[in-house]
């Protein structure tokens, strides 16, 4: 064969396989190539810091931003793009796999996963100031002694609250400030998640729970502020509590977030009921009533 036939084939070939290869490298592409220009570098990094600080006119490929899959584009995939343009990560390529899923089409365990997530980012934040507002309803249905005593016991204990503070990474300080951040999924019974002009709003009814005066509630627990230290209470005053039922009937909890998974703004309503009888010294009682615990928070970065 002719050898200028044989190195037309042969170029041929070569160009084939180069074209070949390049389409398929194109066409998979890598996480973290935001531009989408084939290849993950330093402009990539740049882009993603960008986008993750808020400019608005940013070009980018959000489907590629998420680089460690955390839900949130920020800092650190921009520092992971960096070090796979410098070898020091391997690249990752991108299927369709790595999409990032709208909130709105979250079932209930990422959206639980969501709202703790969320807030475990602002506990641990750099800088995050959060004012904390509650406020409890108190009503006595019925107790048969002591009602002044609980009416003025209630005016006391009952009295909305308003703090502020400021944590610096400290992720601990900021959890014990405000709300716990292990709900499980098994303890909603209802959630949604809807589109806003700011980002997204979670919105979980936690499951009914009934428990007696010497038991948390567990979901409860895992993501609010339920009623603590009742038997301490009662031991601490010589009251002996012959029954008691706590019926925690569906407590709401509702977080506001940016696009970015910053949560801007907290509710929990937690509505109780509450029957017991008891003795104290020589005295009977029996008692019931209702409530509901609000608290409203919101967070400045």
């Amino acid at each position: 064969m002719n050898r200028f036939i044989k190195a037309g084939i042969s170029l041929a070939t070569v160009a084939a396989i180069a074209a070949s290869a390049s389409a398929t490298g194109f066409a998979a592409g890598y996480m973290g190539d935001v531009n989408d220009d084939g290849t993950v570098n330093s402009m990539d990094a740049l882009t993603i810091l960008r986008y993750s600080v808020g400019f608005e006119d940013t070009e980018i490929n959000l489907k590629k931003a998420d680089i460690n899959k955390d839900g949130f584009i920020n800092s650190l995939d921009a520092l992971s793009a960096l070090k796979m343009s410098v070898n020091l990560e391997d690249l990752i390529e991108y299927t369709d796999e790595n999409e990032k899923k709208d909130p709105v089409d979250f079932d209930k365990a990422e959206a639980v996963s969501y709202y703790n997530e969320a807030l475990k980012k602002a506990y641990a934040s750099e800088k995050v100031t959060i004012e904390k507002k509650t406020v409890i309803d108190v009503k006595l249905d019925k107790l048969t002694a002591f009602k002044d005593i609980a009416n003025n016991l209630i005016k006391d204990l009952a009295a909305p609250t308003n703090d502020t503070k400021t944590f610096e990474s400290n992720p601990a300080e900021a959890e014990k400030f405000l709300v716990p951040t292990a709900l499980e999924a098994d303890g909603v019974k209802d959630y949604s998640v809807v589109k806003t002009e700011n980002g997204y709003r979670i919105t979980i009814t936690l499951v009914d729970e009934v428990v007696d005066y010497k038991t948390m509630p567990k979901y409860n627990s895992q993501a609010s502020l339920p009623i603590a230290g009742i038997k301490e209470q009662a031991d601490k005053y010589n009251v002996k509590v012959k029954s008691s039922k706590l019926d925690y009937s569906g407590t709401v909890l509702t977080a506001d977030l940016d696009s970015d998974g910053n949560i801007l703004s907290l509710n929990h309503t937690m509505p109780l009921a509450v029957e017991a009888k008891a003795t104290y010294l020589f005295t009977n009682i029996e008692g019931s009533g209702s409530g509901q615990y609000t608290l409203d928070a919101t967070f400045t970065y």
